[in-house]
């Protein structure tokens, strides 16, 4: 099982896939970037969960377009409840909301902001796991100097750095999502890439100590795990 995959919904880029799959004996996957219920991307992959039923499951996403103006919580609900209907077997959110998304005063909105508390009950209320993309790899919270570890990529790919006076802190961003954690202890959660704190374990750790309703993946973060001395 893959519980971490992006596959774009049309029948060329699902064949091509599911030829890896079956190639590296993975059975069954669940696509993350999958839209919502009043965009083309979802039903594209209801189509293909039709298709490949039994391997193909996906989790539906939030249109944030419209926020914070009035309606957009209650509308945002609707259409969970919806995509739950259509098939979407749980609600993935983007590193956007909390490095991206900002407000009428271009101000970053906060992840714990509980504006969006209705959200993440509802989740809970329809037996669905929210699963959180918060922060990144530390490294792009840090200077892009030849110092970094991750030096090369960010050279590369300057966008992804996230250091600097416009973001908030890695460790401020988690601390923030882990409110809502213990704010909503009857709805599941996931802490996609280790909870995007794989080069702390012991931290991690504490998290799913303290918080039952939290569960983490490993993807595309083995190379952190790596590092840690065994047990």
């Amino acid at each position: 099982i893959d519980a971490h995959v992006h596959v774009v919904p049309t029948p060329q880029s699902m064949e091509r896939a599911v030829r890896i799959f079956d190639r590296m004996g993975v059975r069954t996957w669940i696509s993350l970037n999958d839209g919502s219920v009043n965009q083309q991307r979802f039903w594209g992959h209801v189509e293909m969960a039709k298709r490949y039923r039994g391997r193909h499951y996906f989790f539906a996403n939030i249109d944030w377009r419209g926020h914070g103006r009035r309606g957009f919580i209650a509308k945002t609900v609707r259409r969970l409840e919806a995509a739950v209907k259509y098939g979407a077997r749980g609600l993935k959110v983007f590193k956007h909301f909390g490095l991206g998304l900002v407000d009428r005063n271009g101000e970053l909105v906060r992840v714990d902001d509980p504006r969006f508390d209705p959200i993440w009950q509802k989740a809970g209320q329809l037996g669905i796991p929210v699963a959180f993309h918060t922060a990144d790899p530390l490294a792009f919270f840090q200077p892009t100097s030849p110092q970094n570890e991750r030096y090369a990529e960010l050279s590369l790919m300057p966008e992804w750095s996230f250091h600097g006076d416009d973001y908030p802190e890695h460790d401020i961003l988690l601390e923030q999502r882990n409110r809502i954690f213990a704010r909503h202890p009857k709805t599941r959660f996931i802490g996609v890439h280790l909870a995007n704190y794989p080069e702390r374990l012991d931290i991690v750790t504490q998290w799913l100590e303290q918080h039952p309703n939290l569960t983490v993946n490993i993807a595309a973060r083995v190379p952190e795990i790596g590092r840690h001395h065994p047990c």
